[in-house]
């Protein structure tokens, strides 16, 4: 019976020392949860938590086949693939719309009230719906970007005006020359393009967008006339 009894003690401590890392991680993990958004350190959570999969690693590989091992090993694994996702979702092009996006596409409600935490975040089961997520913050971002180039659009315009002087030794006003002024008008009309064409990251923008472009071929038409006619004018008030 002494080698049966050997084989147990052996396998005892083995299971011990599994259990031990297995306290130590949802230790750990424990009091990450309570930790508020704003709180939130994420990359200093990837390195603990790299720190944690190195350990486990380490264990014998005879355990490796155990259930507690294994429950372990996708402990540690999941908060690893977690916290990127954490990471990502504290980005500021985050806005309401994303983060119902986000409960939607995790099935689940979140509320990111005062008290919202990581554990919230957890209970989401983000490792699960890694890809969802991700494209979530990708058209976040997209859409951040969108945004700053509709907001210059709109400073540009709402105060740019046509430079006037007086046509040689008359008292009228004319238009002086707006390359500048056209410069800028082609250059957002190609943004405006560019940005259409972006697909879904522009759907939420998408009736701002072509509000722009009708708003700057308006200007660009008008534009045209004023100048063509202005050219007509200048002409005759040279003969006449």
């Amino acid at each position: 019976k002494a080698p049966e009894l050997l084989t147990l003690r052996t396998e005892l401590k083995l299971l011990k020392q599994v259990w031990d890392c297995v306290g130590v991680v949802e230790s750990l993990f424990g009091s990450w949860s309570d930790t508020l958004w704003l709180d939130i350190r994420p990359d200093d959570l990837v390195d603990e938590c790299k720190k944690l999969a190195t350990h486990v690693k380490r264990l014998p590989r005879r355990l490796r086949d155990w259930p507690c091992y294994l429950r372990l090993q996708g402990s540690v694994q999941n908060m690893a693939s977690i916290l990127p996702l954490v990471s990502e979702l504290r980005s500021p092009c985050m806005r309401d719309r994303h983060w119902k996006a986000v409960a939607s596409e995790c099935h689940k409600p979140v509320d990111k009230g005062p008290g919202f935490c990581l554990a919230d975040l957890l209970k989401l089961q983000l490792h699960e719906h890694v890809e969802g997520i991700m494209e979530i913050v990708e058209v976040a971002q997209k859409e951040n970007k969108v945004e700053q180039k509709l907001k210059q659009i709109e400073q540009f315009w709402s105060v740019a005006c046509l430079e006037l002087a007086r046509h040689k030794d008359t008292e009228v006003q004319v238009i002086v020359s707006p390359d500048d002024l056209i410069e800028t008008l082609d250059e957002h009309n190609i943004q405006l393009q560019s940005m259409a064409a972006m697909g879904r990251a522009v759907d939420f923008f998408r009736s701002d967008i072509q509000a722009w472009q009708k708003t700057l071929g308006t200007i660009e038409a008008v534009m045209r006339i004023l100048l063509m006619v202005q050219r007509a004018w200048a002409a005759l008030e040279a003969i006449f």
